[in-house]
């Protein structure tokens, strides 16, 4: 009682009455909540950083923050492990196409993880040759030409089998529905060996490819966990989580275009 009668008299003596100072500081919180909430509203929302995942393997299955293409599945869990979720901290865009300067500096802004072509392509040849050394003419089975392709991975493989005295039979398969007419062409040319790229249609259809080389005894190079004689390859799991590493690196503050490719 005796603060109370205190404090009223303190306020008669600065003759405010205390239902007038009351509502003074009613409306001065008001007023300082609405500054704050316009404060607020005037600061854009910060947009997250915008991952590119440049692949062959870009079909709708490998879209969005949970997608089912087991390769982009990797890359994003890889990224979650890392503190990183797609839609809250990142966006991910799956793309089908991507250019660099070089693999040790790719200048610009890409970077990222590859194979040698000339290397791999030769390797896989020489593999071939040595499973099935009667092998002369190799049926190639790959997609259409892309517009960034410029034939530049095709003249590799073409160079590596001319290295090793073997000749290349093109057919390219973009929709499953063109492997018969695709088989066809490898009965006529009279091929003793099958290629099959690292494409996302024949990744799918693998075992058809597989199940039509052992039919006509014709050793093959490409999957072999789905019945192909031959594989060499990187690991695609262990590679999409190394590529979230980068992801964290740029994220970071390093510059893509001076991270050389893996």
């Amino acid at each position: 009682m005796a603060d109370g009668r205190a404090e009223l008299r303190l306020r008669r003596r600065e003759g405010m009455p205390g239902d007038v100072l009351q509502r003074r500081s009613l409306l001065g919180a008001a007023a300082a909540l609405l500054v704050a909430s316009s404060l607020a509203r005037a600061q854009p929302a910060r947009r997250p950083p915008r991952v590119a995942l440049v692949s062959s393997f870009a079909s709708a299955s490998a879209q969005g923050a949970d997608p089912a293409d087991a390769f982009a599945r990797a890359f994003i869990l890889a990224l979650r492990d890392l503190g990183l979720v797609d839609g809250r901290d990142i966006v991910v865009e799956v793309l089908d196409t991507g250019l660099v300067d070089s693999l040790a500096r790719p200048g610009h802004n890409v970077t990222g993880i590859g194979e040698s072509d000339v290397a791999i392509h030769g390797k896989r040849l020489q593999l071939l040759k040595q499973a099935a050394p009667a092998t002369s003419r190799i049926a190639v089975i790959t997609y259409t030409q892309g517009p960034n392709d410029h034939g530049e991975w095709r003249r590799q493989l073409d160079a590596a089998a001319a290295a090793q005295k073997l000749a290349i039979v093109w057919l390219a398969v973009d929709a499953p529905e063109q492997f018969d007419a695709a088989f066809a062409a490898i009965v006529r040319a009279g091929a003793d060996a099958i290629y099959a790229t690292a494409t996302y249609v024949n990744d799918v259809h693998a075992r058809r490819i597989a199940d039509f080389a052992f039919a006509r005894r014709l050793p093959s190079i490409g999957f072999a966990a789905d019945g192909m004689l031959l594989s060499y390859e990187s690991n695609d799991m262990e590679t999409l989580r190394r590529a979230a590493a980068f992801v964290k690196k740029i994220l970071d503050g390093a510059r893509p275009g001076e991270l050389p490719f893996e």
